[in-house]
């Protein structure tokens, strides 16, 4: 009887389990915008059918993808292959498209074939023992090489140093890649695909194709590293490529490209990997259900700046339909964080400034001695200061990041509040430290509420619009009674180390803000990771 009991709960456990497991397998919610940035693997390059100025039209992954998601038109996809880029010219070419990672909600990566083709030369010069230039001469070499001279590469120092700096940049630049999709789309869901060996067991490539496993494994363990830091997806889209390199390549001409049963595999590992399946017929996808008492949702109309397609250097205005539920959706713990942080800052920095635009005229009457409203001078220059600034500041944040512009104002702030608790009386000099005041003051202002809007929802904006003033506001009521007690019970000196010591906790808050800052590349860095020789 006991046994029986058992098998029968055992049945139980297993007709409960194989029910569970017959869910439909696309749990997933559809994402609303795809972006799909790579070299010329992610455009299709070299498919029937494919058009550089035109990419959607052939069988590439990325359209597969897209396809299987049900996003149809540029309004919800945009490609963004670049043929024969290398992770560098990705990374230059992030600025231009940066407006598109606001509102994408998945992005798909992919990179690192070309870097390591550029370093082709330099291990063809370390197995001839001499400088070898071109893709084709090197290939040559490469391709005639005994086993033992890829061997003899472990100990030859001078070629460790100068492959070990071409995956060095590599990992830099897809690390920097990152922080821009991060920092832009902190909510999307990103996925980074691991490279492929297009030589594995090639005929004639058998030794090379053996060493070009290390190296690409070497690519792929960067990636790995990178996708870990910043919470991305892995996809092994190389297995099946690598099982049958002649068959899901081109390498019958020569040509590493995936053709267009290869890109069917690469777009069914991403498939797989998301639980959905490449026939959009199979796919249903989670609905976020409301609550009976849920308003109907409106329809919003919001304006995204989106780069042109047929000329990058321009931008378009476009009108897009953002739904918006009444109902809040969560910010991601990251982004709720960076936004505590940049709210606590708002409130400190008015803290620090409006008590000395509340007090400044008692503290120059009894500290400085300044009759018949001379002081005014003063509070008329930061104010003149400040609407001059209001445009060069939008362009110098536009190059630095709306973060680094804010601290350097916070920074001129509180030196300025400093140096003027030092001046013993009112001397003429304080107007020009006025002036920076009002700089300082244009450079937060200018950048600080642009960043709060960044961080929240698009149907949220109202929302934490309010809370941006409901933090100034706030700080606005509190500073007069608190400065104004120190001056009264205390000293009226107490007025600018009070303003620098609220400047600095702002300071300290801001750094701990790691989201809303549309920052670009730094030139300086472009250049380094262009450069792939030494």
């Amino acid at each position: 009887m006991k046994k029986t009991v058992e098998r029968v709960i055992s049945l139980l456990f297993v007709i409960a389990l194989l029910t569970s497991l017959a869910v439909p397998v696309s749990a997933m919610k559809k994402p609303e915008f795809l972006l799909a940035i790579g070299d010329s693997i992610t455009s299709g390059y070299g498919l029937d059918a494919y058009d550089e100025s035109d990419p959607y039209s052939c069988g590439s992954y990325a359209n597969l993808l897209a396809t299987a998601l049900s996003l149809e038109g540029k309004e919800s996809y945009i490609n963004k292959g670049l043929n024969g880029a290398t992770s560098a010219d990705i990374l230059k070419n992030l600025p231009e498209i940066v407006n598109y990672l606001g509102y994408s909600d998945m992005i798909v990566f992919s990179a690192g074939v070309n870097d390591l083709q550029n370093a082709i030369p330099i291990v063809a010069s370390a197995v001839a023992g001499k400088t070898v230039t071109g893709l084709s001469a090197s290939i040559d070499v490469l391709t005639a090489a005994a086993p033992e001279k890829f061997s003899a590469l472990a100990n030859n120092q001078s070629f460790q140093k100068k492959i070990g700096d071409v995956l060095a940049k590599y990992e830099k630049n897809i690390t920097d890649i990152a922080e821009i999709i991060k920092t832009n789309a902190p909510s999307a869901r990103v996925i980074f695909l691991k490279q492929y060996n297009p030589l594995n067991n090639v005929p004639g490539f058998e030794t090379f194709g053996k060493f070009a496993d290390t190296l690409i494994s070497s690519v792929n363990a960067s990636m790995e590293k990178v996708c870990s830091s910043y919470g991305f997806d892995l996809v092994d889209m190389a297995s099946a490529i690598n099982a049958d390199a002649m068959g899901l390549t081109s390498m019958l001409n020569y040509d590493v490209h995936p053709n267009a049963a290869g890109h069917v595999e690469i777009a069914r590992a991403i498939a797989n990997h998301l639980g959905i399946s490449l026939d959009p017929a199979e796919n249903t996808f989670d609905v976020e259900t409301e609550p009976e008492t849920t308003i109907e949702e409106t329809t919003v109309s919001v304006e995204l700046t989106r780069p042109a397609e047929t000329e990058p250097e321009t931008e378009v205005e476009e009108e897009v339909e953002v739904k918006a539920s009444k109902k809040s959706e969560p910010l991601p713990k990251d982004v709720k964080r960076s936004l505590t942080f940049m709210l606590l800052s708002v409130a400190l920095w008015f803290i620090a400034y409006n008590a000395v635009t509340t007090a400044f005229s008692r503290y120059a009457t009894h500290v400085w001695g300044v009759e018949g409203g001379g002081y005014a001078d003063c509070l008329m220059v930061a104010t003149v200061a400040a609407i001059i600034s209001y445009i060069p500041i939008g362009s110098i944040s536009s190059k630095i990041g709306r973060k680094k512009t804010i601290q350097i104002g916070i920074v001129l702030l509180g030196s300025c509040f400093l140096v003027a608790a030092l001046y013993p009386t009112y001397h003429v000099t304080m107007v020009i430290f006025f002036a920076i005041i009002g700089f300082a003051w244009a450079a937060i202002g200018v950048n600080s509420y642009p960043m709060v809007v960044e961080m929240s929802k698009a149907g949220d904006v109202g929302k934490y619009t309010g809370l941006y003033y409901t933090f100034s506001m706030a700080a606005q009521v509190i500073t007069p009674i608190l400065s104004g007690a120190l001056l009264e019970h205390v000293s009226y000196r107490t007025l600018f180390p009070y303003s620098v010591t609220f400047c600095v906790l702002a300071f300290i808050t801001m750094s701990q803000v790691k989201h809303g800052d549309s920052k670009p590349i730094p030139k300086k860095d472009i250049l380094e990771n262009l450069d792939v020789d030494d």
